[in-house]
């Protein structure tokens, strides 16, 4: 039985951010993305983008073990700030209360963001192109230093596994940044970034 896709905001059985007609637009004014128009369900991208959105954004700390220490350390997962509309009865953490768009104005407690809107949109897309949700298979390989030119990445063990970065920089940069805190991993693990010159 197909699921149909529901953007109601704060509907108790909503499952997207958005609707279909609204990514179809978002993508007319961004340019074609292949991958998004031959998906096969759209309606399923845009529900899997809303939910990891949802999940990656929900303040979730989970204890890691880091090389070299004895103290328990945590990777700390962004969170949206503000507080729900209505927490009993909405399905998704949007709509939100206390929350302002990039101007400062308030955004109504009843209101899906444009802004929220086009990330969600862009997420969908980016999923269609590759699967984000799977670990990244170069880390759980024991990888710990990229080099491009003279840029150098360098990521500190995590007993040979690190993070898995689900969502694109492109849909960080469209939301809006006081919508959600940010906490660092406690203790020695660390993202190093060194120019050689």
């Amino acid at each position: 039985m197909p699921v149909t896709l529901d953007s109601t905001p704060g509907g108790p059985a909503a499952n997207s951010y958005l609707t279909l007609a609204e990514a179809l637009l978002y993508y007319e004014s961004r340019g074609p993305l292949p991958a998004w128009e031959a998906a096969p369900s759209q309606e399923a991208v845009l529900m899997q983008a809303t939910r990891l959105l949802d999940a990656m954004f929900s303040g979730v700390r989970s204890k890691v073990t880091i090389s070299g220490t004895s103290s328990p350390q945590y990777v700390i997962a962004p969170m949206w700030t503000g507080r729900a509309t209505a927490p009993e009865t909405q399905a998704l953490c949007w709509p939100r209360v206390g929350m302002m768009n990039r101007n400062g104005a308030p955004i109504p407690d009843n209101v899906i963001p444009l802004s929220l809107k086009e990330a969600t949109a862009e997420f969908a897309g980016q999923l269609a192109v590759a699967e984000r949700s799977l670990d990244n298979t170069a880390a759980v390989q024991g990888i710990t230093n990229v080099k491009a030119g003279s840029v150098s990445v360098s990521f500190a063990g995590v007993d040979g596994v690190m993070v898995t970065k689900v969502i694109p920089d492109v849909v960080t940069y469209l939301l809006v940044p006081s919508w959600y805190t940010q906490e660092t991993v406690e203790g020695s693990l660390s993202f190093e970034f060194e120019v050689i010159e």
